[in-house]
């Protein structure tokens, strides 16, 4: 059986311009308007996108 493997990324503050520490929930997929984003935040690193890619490719088989 294979491991199990993780659905949640902790993003601490000050990455992304969170100000408390917040969960990128990958198995979340929901679509926004380009709208609702007023203002940049910030950014996560590279490392945390690669995270989130990988997890979204898992669990849509991709």
């Amino acid at each position: 059986m294979e491991k199990p493997f993780r659905l949640h990324i902790l993003l601490s503050p000050p990455e992304g311009g969170v100000k408390h520490a917040s969960i990128i929930r990958c198995d979340q997929v929901k679509s926004v308007s380009v709208q609702r984003f007023s203002e940049k935040w910030g950014e996560v690193k590279a490392s945390t996108m690669q995270d989130v890619d990988y997890i979204s490719r898992r669990i849509l088989g991709l």
